[in-house]
C-alpha cells in the first residue's frame, strides 16, 4: 500500500475486495481514490471489473492465496501474489499450471527494499 502512496501517477487502486467491511471502509479512507470500487466477494469483483483493472495485487492471508492466485489467473488477470504464495507444494504446482494454461502472467513476491526502515539497514551495511 505504501508504493501506492508514493507513487500516485504511476498506479492507483481501481479496486478492492475484502468481506470486512471495516477492512474496505480503512483502505478506502487510507489508499484509494474516491472512485474505488470496493467489494465483499472476489467472484462479483472479477466479474464487474473484467476490462477495468490491468492486474491484481493479492495481500490476503496466506490461506487464501492460492485459490484467489487462480480465480484470478483464470479471469485473465496479471496477478501479483505476496508470499508465502500458498501452502503447499501441491497448491504450487496447480499455481504454476493455471498460469501456463491460461498464458497469464503470475508473480510471488515481497519486496521490502522500498520501506524506510529496511533502507537504512542496508545504507548502514554498506
Amino acid at each position: 500500500m505504501d508504493g501506492f502512496q508514493r507513487f500516485p501517477k504511476r498506479a492507483s487502486i481501481a479496486a478492492i475486495c475484502d468481506p470486512s467491511q471495516s477492512a474496505r471502509d480503512q483502505v478506502l479512507s487510507d489508499f484509494a481514490a474516491p472512485e474505488t470500487r470496493a467489494y465483499k466477494d472476489l467472484a462479483e469483483a472479477l466479474k464487474n471489473e473484467q476490462g477495468q483493472v490491468d492486474a491484481v495485487l493479492i495481500t490476503t492471508p496466506h490461506w487464501l492465496h492460492f485459490s484467489q492466485a487462480v480465480q484470478c489467473l483464470e479471469a485473465g488477470l496479471p496477478t501479483l501474489v505476496e508470499k508465502p504464495a500458498c501452502n503447499t507444494l501441491e497448491e504450487a504446482k496447480q499455481m504454476i499450471e493455471a498460469q501456463e494454461r491460461t498464458g497469464t502472467p503470475l508473480m510471488i513476491g515481497q519486496t521490502r527494499r522500498f520501506i524506510d526502515q529496511h533502507i537504512w539497514a542496508m545504507l548502514r551495511d554498506n
